[in-house]
């Protein structure tokens, strides 16, 4: 049996004895991570807080990242070398999972491009849609899906350890230059609409 790494927007979207159903159907078998990557990704920022200069750009979200990158080349912006969640868990899973292969199932292309970056052992990864289709090609049809009304990690992931926050989520935030307050320590980005629930490859 494969191994497979579902992440929170995909467990989510179904009951779970339907999703773990499903997941069995298909062959695979999940697995888990250890360590609670989304509060230890939140103490990296809060350690790059104590030091950083800058602004600090939140790197959990690959596609706004680009697009900031693109739109702000002249501003004084900190990019902190901090993997997004995802990508932490997956690191986690290819030095605990060695020799076994883990498909890890991420909410947008631009998530699954990063991973394929990194060049992890054992390690590939997926959109969900990807995955459904690959499945419904095999003759098994996906469970019906909901429709979240709110991310998993919604806005606001950081206002624990910074008051100082600008966000800028939504593709049309990422239209022209930013107008960043003047006291922003820290800048939060969701490219799809208030988080990974709106990501390009998970509605079915």
């Amino acid at each position: 049996m494969a191994f497979i790494f579902l992440n929170p927007v995909v467990k989510s979207m179904y009951p779970k004895t339907v999703l773990q159903g499903y997941i069995r159907l298909c062959g695979y078998h999940e697995v888990f991570c250890a360590k609670n990557w989304a509060d230890e990704v939140l103490r990296k920022y809060q350690a790059e807080l104590n030091t950083a200069a800058g602004i600090l750009a939140d790197m959990r979200c690959p596609e706004a990242v680009k697009r900031l990158r693109l739109l702000c080349p002249d501003v004084d912006l900190v990019y902190p070398d901090i993997l997004p969640i995802l990508l932490h868990s997956a690191s986690e899973l290819s030095q605990t999972f060695i020799g076994s292969d883990i498909l890890v199932i991420t909410p947008c292309q631009s998530l699954s491009e990063q991973g394929k970056s990194l060049g992890l052992p054992n390690l590939s990864f997926m959109t969900w849609k990807a995955f459904v289709r690959m499945q419904e090609e095999k003759g098994i049809p996906a469970p019906v899906a909901v429709k979240l009304p709110k991310s998993p990690v919604p806005p606001g992931y950081f206002h624990g350890i910074c008051g100082q926050v600008f966000l800028m989520t939504g593709e049309k935030a990422f239209c022209a230059v930013p107008q960043i307050p003047p006291d922003t320590r820290l800048i939060e980005m969701l490219y799809c609409e208030n988080g990974c629930h709106n990501g390009d490859r998970v509605e079915l």
